[in-house]
């Protein structure tokens, strides 16, 4: 991530309320891949976790305001590129040790969840999923479409 693109998402953070020095922290920490899958989970994953963490300091969709909205938006986008950059890396591992090896036929609900345990922040939880299954549509974060990744 450029300084420029830090610069412009720690502002939308701070706009929010959230903690500028730790946004542009993590911001800067954004990982990139290696030839490891198992450090490249452990440090995505830290990496996401805590995204989760500024994003539940947020208020719930229907009570956000511009500002909260706009930091919600920026978190989401910055955690979906780094899933989808690990998962360009490491989609063979990541299946090949959800499959034990091709091994096992897993199907697709299960799996999520299965890549959600095995990397935490890769996909919602089953838990985030079905908290987010008791509001309604327009109120949703959108969880569900980080498993489609």
């Amino acid at each position: 991530m450029s300084a420029a693109a830090i610069q412009d998402d720690a502002a939308s953070l701070a706009r929010a309320g959230l903690p500028d020095d730790a946004a542009r922290a993590w911001l800067a920490a954004a990982p990139q891949t290696t030839a490891s899958f198992a450090a490249d989970a452990a440090r995505f994953a830290s990496f996401w976790a805590k995204g989760t963490e500024f994003f539940d300091l947020l208020p719930a969709k229907p009570a956000r305001d511009a500002a909260q909205a706009a930091a919600a938006a920026t978190i989401d986008r910055v955690c979906h590129t780094a899933r989808a950059s690990f998962l360009t890396a490491h989609v063979e591992p990541l299946y090949r040790a959800l499959t034990q090896d091709y091994a096992a036929f897993i199907g697709v609900e299960d799996l999520v969840y299965d890549a959600a345990r095995l990397v935490p922040g890769l996909s919602p939880s089953r838990e985030r999923v079905a908290a987010e299954g008791t509001v309604l549509q327009r109120d949703k974060d959108g969880s569900e479409i980080d498993q489609g990744l």
